[in-house]
């Protein structure tokens, strides 16, 4: 789960459908939702908002359209542009997991953190272990919220760990002794790689643990 930045101006297409008008089907039968799809496409590079897994498959099929905010809980955000997300089709996490009954009981969406509103790594840490737990020094409020997140989305199931460990064993293997390397560099060129190394991996999946590590010698 990584910070995204959201354009200020969604697709105009959503503009023409209102809550209590018109359904969500709607959008599909209008043809204009590959627009919507392709445009949360762009602002996750390619990735789930959530597990940050690659978003393609059969046909070029690219995720499938999220609903932060359900639209059960807050049906007058069905179409609006801040609520949407492209979410992996995983059944034992990210939206399927939110919004089913095991996943979704005993929450509501503002005990979680929002990628294009905050920083997640401001309040998750993602080990190279594959773990994710809330990072040190959490106040009770925002430990709650981070808790909340992994809980609801299952960020702990087994087979993200283990591809979150993978991506970052591959990494060690390219760059076993990166941190030793970079303590011996100047402080702008230290600064020059790392955020050069964070562009790159900006598109990569499962890329949490090593792009945090890199933040950490900034």
């Amino acid at each position: 789960m990584k910070r995204l930045n959201r354009p200020e101006a969604g697709p105009a297409c959503l503009k023409r459908f209102k809550h209590g008008v018109d359904n969500w089907q709607a959008l599909d039968d209008s043809g204009y939702k590959p627009i919507v799809n392709h445009a949360l496409w762009e602002m996750q590079d390619g990735l789930c908002a959530y597990c940050e897994c690659e978003l393609k498959g059969e046909r070029g099929h690219r995720g499938e359209i999220e609903h932060f905010r359900t639209r059960s809980s807050k049906p007058q955000l069905t179409f609006e542009w801040s609520n949407l997300y492209l979410s992996c089709h995983a059944m034992h996490h990210c939206a399927e997991h939110k919004d089913n009954a095991k996943g979704g009981k005993g929450y509501s969406a503002d005990e979680l953190i929002d990628p294009a509103a905050e920083d997640p790594d401001d309040v998750l840490t993602f080990r190279e272990s594959g773990d994710v737990a809330p990072r040190e020094g959490l106040d009770a409020a925002a430990r709650h919220r981070a808790e909340t997140t992994i809980r609801v989305l299952n960020l702990e199931y087994r087979k993200l760990r283990e591809k979150r460990r993978g991506r970052a064993r591959i990494y060690r293997l390219d760059e076993p002794d990166v941190v030793a390397i970079l303590a011996s560099w100047s402080p702008e060129e230290r600064m020059d790689y790392v955020r050069a190394e964070l562009q790159a991996l900006h598109k990569e999946p499962f890329s949490a643990a090593i792009r945090q590590l890199l933040k950490g010698l900034l």
